[in-house]
């Protein structure tokens, strides 16, 4: 169980903090553990909690960006520093992979952020691989509008 625990932890840990990363594979685990005690046949166990700390990590991610948006424009005014958080284009990118719909944010976090195969991603998420490039063409279209559009809105400070 160990195992499959880092590999929930190797996953969240890319896409949210250390800690929020621990929560996310402990998580993890115990979905396994629940799945296997009600019966359900898990063929293969790191697919599985693979796609179970995904799931979750963006879960958190988006409820981090949903906090962010409520805290307003006050939030956005602190000085960032090292020891506070990634710098603010990353942040943007994560808030813009948070928005999109969430089999789009699987995949294009696990093919561009971690780097996997379109066959991994295909199989962790349980898709074809055609259907696994349509939501990744699709996500980085959206992506890019968004942050274009972010980039160019006046309280970005981006010059059209």
């Amino acid at each position: 169980m160990q195992e499959l625990r880092q590999v929930a932890y190797n996953l969240a840990v890319r896409i949210v903090s250390r800690e929020d990363a621990e929560d996310v594979a402990q998580e993890a685990v115990l979905r396994v553990l629940k799945a296997t005690r009600n019966g359900t046949p898990i063929r293969a166990r790191r697919a599985f909690i693979g796609r179970a700390a995904l799931f979750l990590a963006l879960d958190r991610l988006r409820a981090e960006h949903t906090r962010h948006e409520k805290t307003g424009p006050a939030a956005e005014m602190r000085p960032t520093t090292a020891a506070s958080g990634p710098p603010p284009e990353v942040e943007r990118l994560y808030a813009a992979i948070a928005a999109l719909p969430p089999r789009q944010a699987a995949v294009v976090t696990l093919r561009k952020l971690l780097e996997l195969d379109y066959e991994e991603v295909a199989e962790l998420l349980g898709i074809s691989v055609e259907n696994c490039r349509s939501h990744c063409r699709l996500a980085l279209q959206r992506l890019r509008a968004e942050l274009v559009a972010r980039d160019s809105s006046p309280s970005s400070g981006g010059m059209s």
